[in-house]
């Protein structure tokens, strides 16, 4: 059964656990409503200090559910960026959340996977991470996620990772500034966890709030405005005769007709 799991410890770190293990981890529109709403619930209340995600089984996400968008088949824009909205309030609710976020990496981190590191303050990674935007596989341009990685790795780096939908391990995302030195393994990761929170516990929640607001209006609108134009062109290829083929191509596990 997907859901998200709330676990919250006595340091004021409350931890999100995507679980999805058929699909590894990929996020249903329940599971993006669920996770957007605990969010904002937990940020609200004076004892959390942080937020983290993390991913069950060992695998941290593997992008939106296609199934979701498949049996829509969608075709109108309208419908369309209905489902973009999930995902762009998910992106909305992280960059804005009063308190830090951290993202938390084992295994694959694909398409939407991958946005939710770069939207959070904080990512870590151990040494089995990997991330990958390969939606244009599936004739959809990753447009939110392309444009905030851009941000955290450079226009260049970003390029490379996304024209050519391959995908990045931990040691390169390292050296790309998309997250630390990797940690060993899983538990490592935890430790260094433990660490994060003991050191926002030491900051002052106030000082904190402020300090995330100020770093907010330093990026400027230049950012926002861009990531709403993103989302439109989402929505845009989602309608496309191109993202049908290539969900369809997905779902019936065969080349799509561009690659024959």
């Amino acid at each position: 059964m997907a859901k998200i799991e709330v676990q919250a410890g006595a340091n004021g770190a409350v931890t999100f656990w995507l679980d999805n293990p058929a699909k590894h981890n990929a996020l249903t529109e329940s599971m993006l409503a669920n996770l957007v709403s605990g969010i904002q619930h937990q940020a609200a209340l004076p004892g959390t200090r942080l937020i983290v995600i993390r991913g069950r089984q060992g695998i941290f996400c593997a992008g939106r559910d296609v199934s979701d968008l498949q049996t829509r088949a969608p075709q109108a824009k309208h419908s369309a960026t209905e489902q973009v909205r999930p995902a762009k309030q998910l992106a909305d609710t992280l960059l804005n959340c009063p308190v830090p976020t951290v993202a938390a990496v084992s295994g694959r981190a694909i398409g939407l996977g991958l946005g939710i590191v770069v939207w959070c303050d904080l990512a870590i990674a151990d040494e089995s991470a990997s991330f990958s935007v390969p939606e244009a596989r599936l004739g959809i341009p990753p447009s939110m996620t392309a444009w905030s990685l851009a941000r955290v790795v450079g226009v260049r780096s970003a390029a490379d990772w996304v024209l050519r939908g391959r995908t990045v391990r931990a040691q390169e995302a390292w050296h790309c500034g998309l997250v630390p030195r990797p940690c060993q393994d899983e538990a490592d990761l935890s430790r260094v966890l433990e660490v994060i929170a003991q050191d926002v516990r030491r900051c002052g929640p106030a000082a904190l709030r402020a300090s995330k607001a100020l770093m907010r209006e330093l990026d400027g609108q230049a950012f926002m405005q861009g990531l709403e134009h993103a989302t439109r062109v989402a929505a845009d290829s989602l309608a496309s005769d191109e993202a049908v083929e290539g969900m369809r191509a997905f779902r019936e596990k065969r080349p799509p007709m561009w690659m024959i």
